[in-house]
Formats: structure tokens, sequence, C-alpha cells
């Protein structure tokens, strides 16, 4: 039964473009540069048995980017674009967005891309949106959510010129001024558009998996816009996840948000985009490289406060991603040890899950986690709370998410081995009272 419905599900052809004459109807308003009416026009022709033309779509994309070049507000067309994903499918209108270059069909060349090839010709604001939507042609949709402010570009040179750069952005520099992530921001209105992309990417990620039964629980998509490595067969999978990356930081900088709840949400924004890369890294054969978002997901973390990446984890588990979150702690926790990449494999490799923790991004094994419990901080300033912080959190999340036979496990590992409790009691010694406290609530509340 469920195959049938599926195969239906699947076979449920995209809505009509509207006819020629109500696309007419808009096209006259937007050459005589009658934005709102045109826009009126538009909010009265969405429903679910058409979809707009290439253009009409890609209109409302630059004018949710540009509102105050055409005297409207940003939420006009913004209001446009969830209506029209609240009618269909984000594969239904997928034909309009730009996608990553490298992600085009190899075996067809074309000169300009599919979502380009409309007539921009009628009037100036639609040669004004094809060049907008043009600009997209290396980077994919991204490049439109980019700053183009002149003064927002001089200000983060200057930035740079006075060193004031973090160890992350240094870490991931390509060297490329142009076009690169780590070096462009979001602008205002890119993080309202954004928020539609990842609902768009979301609702695709939704129907994917109502379409394979178990599903392969990514959006194909969202996929899409993630550059694919150059590789004569096609088949090596996806290994950059900088632009996401890089969006979580920017998120997570004070000096581009207005108020806290701004903050906020931009941080809740990022976390979803970040959920559909973790995504991408589940299966057997996952079309992401789950090892290429692990360690790049350490540096980003490791840049930013302990507010923010207890935030990001939080909102992370609430997204069903604690396998995730704890495999990031365990990360932080041996980071700040300042263990040597090579020794903590061996590590892992002694107990057998090296394989399992990288390629799935897995929880620690209870062996691996009473290991980790034991590891002390660095003498710099903060570790020490972020270690408590780490162990504290990581215990946590195992505690709330583990199976009643695998918490039953960990506790009588850990009651049966009096060699790991006197260690464990030398690394409380190690700890300020406050923390010593923390650190046995903790243990009690494990083995509880």
């Amino acid at each position: 039964m469920n195959g049938q419905q599926n195969s239906t599900v699947a076979a449920i052809p995209h809505p009509p473009t509207y006819p020629y004459n109500w696309r007419e109807i808009i096209n006259g308003s937007l050459e005589e540069n009658f934005v709102s009416i045109a826009l009126g026009s538009l909010n009265e022709l969405i429903k679910p048995d058409f979809i707009p033309s290439l253009e009409h779509i890609q209109l409302l994309l630059h004018l949710a980017i540009n509102p105050s070049t055409h005297q409207i507000t940003p939420e006009l067309p913004l209001s446009l674009l969830f209506k029209l994903l609240s009618c269909h499918r984000s594969s239904s209108l997928s034909q309009a967005l730009p996608i990553h270059p490298s992600s085009s069909d190899q075996t067809v060349r074309e000169e300009i891309p599919a979502w380009l090839q409309w007539n921009y010709k009628r009037s100036e604001l639609h040669k004004t949106v094809w060049k907008s939507m043009k600009r997209c042609s290396e980077q994919g949709i991204w490049a439109l959510l980019w700053d183009q402010n002149p003064e927002t570009k001089r200000a983060d040179s200057r930035r740079r010129e006075r060193g004031q750069v973090g160890a992350h952005e240094d870490e991931n520099d390509s060297g490329d001024d142009d076009g690169s992530a780590n070096h462009m921001q979001l602008s205002s209105n890119g993080w309202s558009l954004l928020e539609w992309l990842v609902a768009f990417w979301e609702k695709d990620k939704c129907v994917d998996q109502n379409q394979a039964g178990s599903g392969s629980g990514h959006s194909l998509l969202f996929l899409k816009q993630l550059p694919r490595p150059m590789d004569r067969t096609g088949q090596l999978p996806r290994n950059d996840a900088s632009i996401p990356l890089s969006i979580l930081k920017q998120a997570c900088d004070d000096s581009l948000s207005k108020s806290a709840e701004s903050r906020e949400w931009r941080i809740s924004v990022a976390v979803r985009l970040l959920s559909l890369v973790i995504l991408t890294t589940n299966g057997k054969e996952p079309p992401f490289h789950p090892a290429s978002l692990s360690t790049p997901l350490l540096h980003t973390m490791r840049a930013l406060p302990l507010i923010d990446v207890q935030t990001i984890l939080r909102y992370l588990d609430v997204l069903g991603h604690w396998r995730i979150v704890s495999h990031t702690l365990t990360l932080l926790v041996e980071d700040v040890a300042g263990g040597s990449v090579c020794t903590l494999r061996d590590e892992r490799k002694n107990i057998h899950f090296e394989e399992d923790f990288n390629h799935r991004l897995n929880r620690p094994t209870s062996g691996y986690l009473m290991k980790v419990l034991l590891l002390s901080s660095l003498p710099r300033a903060d570790n020490q709370g972020k270690m408590l912080s780490f162990k504290v959190a990581l215990v946590r999340i195992i505690k709330a998410h583990q199976s009643a036979e695998e918490q039953d496990k960990i506790r009588r590992r850990i009651r049966d081995d009096s060699d790991w409790w006197g260690r464990f009691n030398k690394v409380l010694e190690q700890e300020t009272k406050g923390s010593k406290a923390i650190l046995t609530g903790c243990m009690e509340s494990l083995l509880s």
C-alpha cells in the first residue's frame, strides 16, 4: 500500500504556468514601473492550480532583496513568496531558483542557465531583475543574499586591514576576495529571504521523505546549492559546507544584530540551515561526506563564545540532531583538552568506533565517553569553564536520548571500574569547589 501511495505522490505533475493573459496583466504593470500594482495582481493570481512564470518568481526574489529601490516594504514580496510556498510543492517552484553551477546537468552545456532563459528585454525593470539573478551564475542562490552595499564592503575591507579577523576566518581563507563566503556578509533583507529559502528546502525535505517512505531525509533541492567536487565520474560526495557555516558564524556576530531578539532569530535561521546540511550526511552512501562537516563545524564552534555554542547545540537538539550534538561536544572536549588528533584517533580505534564516530557523525560509545570525562583542560583562560560546560552538556544529552539498555550498560561499566573512579577523583581535585559539585551531580544523574 505504501509503495502505491508513494508512486502516486511521485507521479503528481507540477501545475502549469498560469495563462498568457494573466502573465501579461502583470507584465503590463511592470513595463510602466507600477510595481505595487503588479504585486497586487500577482497576489490575486497565486492559486494552487497554476504557478507563476520564471520571471515573476524571480521578480519576488529580487524585490525581497531590493524593496527600497521600488518603494515597497520588504514584507510585501516575502509574504507573496510564503503564499506561493503554501500553495505549491517546492519542486514546482524550483525551476525559477538559481542552483550552483556544479549541480547543473553535465551532459548539457548551456551558455545561459535554464533559470535565466526568459525575455528580459521587455522593460528596464525586467532587465534589472535578470541582471540581479545573473549574479547567481557562479555561486547559486547564495549570491543573491550577500550585501552589495559598497559601504559594507569597504568597512569589511578596513576591518581586514586592521587585522580584526577571527582565527576561523583565517583558517578557511581561500585567498580570494571575490565571492568567497568568508568575505561576504548577508544583507539585512538577505536574512529574511534566507528564512524563506530554508522553509522552501525544509518543505522539499518533507515531500522527499513522504515519497521515499522512510525517506532519504534531505532536500534534493538544497543539495543543488552546495558545490560538487570536480570529479569525472560525478560520484564523489559533496564536501564543502563553507557557506552555511559562514552564515552560522555571522548569525552570532553582535555587530550585525540590532537587538537580542534579532540575534536569536538569526541564529535560529542559521541552525535550521545547518540542519539541512546535517541531513545530507545521513545514510549508507550520504551525498555529503560526513567528516567534511565534522571538522569545519568544530573550527566554527571553537571561534564562537560559549553561550553561542550552547544556543546552537540546544537548537540542534530540538531539531532532532542529538547524535551530532553529542559528537560535536565530544570533539569540543577533546579540543579544550588539547589532545593531538592522531592520539585521539588511536584511542577511538582501540575501542573500535573511530569509523562509526567519523563516518556517521555518531555519539561516543560508553567506553569513549568514560575516557572523555577524564580529560582535563589546557591551562588557558576560560578553558576550565568550557570543559565543565561541554562535559555536563554531553552527559545530559546522552542521558536524555540513550535507550534504557544503553544507559544501563554505561551505568554498569562505570560502577564496576574502580580504576576509572580513581582517575575521575583526580580530575575532581583539579576543579574549583563549585565545578566539583556540578561534575559530581552530573555523574550521580548519569548513574541514577
